[in-house]
């Protein structure tokens, strides 16, 4: 295996998708419950004119529920003290907060669900549908392919692909009873397998079943297999677990990795990202990212080593994409020569 895919929010971009922080934008001129105009309100006033996004807001209102959940928790000091202090009039109030924070989290991940099952900007779809097509068949199987997006872009993609001679799997078969279920031996001896790390819009669960939902079918957030934005930390339960692996095993076996559109803030992916680049001395990273030097060098420190990371500073779907090819066939053992060519 020589190369492995890796796309996040800003490939679904030109099919008319938000990312994170235009998603934030739209959000905010829905009626949504507190405290969400209050929290908006403390970014703008703390940021500086910094634009932020709904995960910045979904971590702040998990710290906001942590701390109600230690003042209503009787087992707590938290809540002896206050109560031993005549606190009773702010404890009401924090139980009555910690409704409005899950229905406010209800609401933003039902609103999540809306916007990732609409269909792509038909204006777009041929253009980025052309993109997927210059550059995939330009290389080798087996494609692997990893994306933290829900939407379907990617798997209709290879659904209409022209190459009729590869074999493409999502983790998903027709069992005897027509429904679509996951089982992660079909991701065996297939040109293409698509690892969708954080779920799919149109996933769904019950227990250990995991099944796709045909069409739109917000039932109840929960039972969508989906790792809603905001989420931090080790997946617990599967496809997670297998998929989070399989990324691991991938990075461990392949010399290249062409990230697009990714901005590196999962920590669990990028701790895989680090031991992989650790591990594996031939692993070499190419970022198709146009916002990614920003960070490199005028944010926060990276976790990566930088010269085995190489940004690509052109958006995905401009035309880019036999470049991207020439750049990932070339014979040179660095990347950064073939950048530059």
């Amino acid at each position: 295996m020589k190369i492995v895919y890796f796309t996040g929010a800003g490939a679904s971009v030109p099919f008319g998708y938000p990312t994170t922080e235009k998603f934030i934008k739209e959000i905010r001129e829905k009626d949504l419950p507190r405290p969400f105009k209050s929290i908006c309100k403390y970014f703008e006033e703390r940021l500086n004119g910094r634009v932020f996004d709904i995960e910045e807001v979904l971590w702040e209102l998990d710290h906001f529920q942590r701390i109600t959940d230690d003042v209503l928790n009787k087992e707590h000091f938290m809540r002896w003290y206050l109560l031993n202090e005549n606190f009773n009039g702010p404890i009401n109030k924090i139980s009555e907060e910690k409704n409005n924070i899950n229905q406010l989290r209800s609401k933003i991940n039902e609103e999540v669900y809306n916007t990732y099952w609409r269909e792509p900007d038909k204006g777009q779809l041929k253009k980025i549908k052309d993109a997927y097509r210059k550059l995939f068949p330009l290389l080798a199987p087996p494609l692997h392919f990893f994306t933290t997006n829900y939407d379907l872009c990617i798997e209709e993609n290879f659904r209409e692909s022209p190459r009729s001679d590869l074999t493409f799997t999502d983790g998903f078969e027709y069992d005897k009873f027509s429904t679509v279920r996951w089982n992660s031996e079909n991701f065996m001896n297939k040109d293409v397998c698509l690892y969708k790390l954080h779920g799919s819009i149109n996933w769904k669960r019950k227990h250990d079943l995991v099944w796709k939902a045909p069409i739109h079918d917000m039932t109840n957030e929960k039972d969508n297999a989906i790792l809603y934005p905001g989420f931090k930390g080790e997946p617990i339960e599967e496809p997670f677990i297998f998929l989070h692996n399989r990324l691991r095993k991938c990075l461990m076996e392949c010399e290249y990795c062409l990230v697009i559109g990714f901005s590196f803030r999962d920590e669990f992916i990028n701790k895989i990202f680090i031991d992989s680049l650790d591990r594996n001395k031939n692993l070499q990273i190419l970022v198709w990212n146009p916002e990614m030097p920003k960070r490199l060098f005028h944010s926060e420190p990276f976790p990566f080593p930088l010269e085995r990371l190489f940004p690509y500073e052109k958006k995905f779907g401009d035309d880019n994409e036999e470049r991207i090819a020439d750049i990932l066939l070339s014979s040179t053992k660095s990347l950064s020569s073939s950048i530059m060519r």
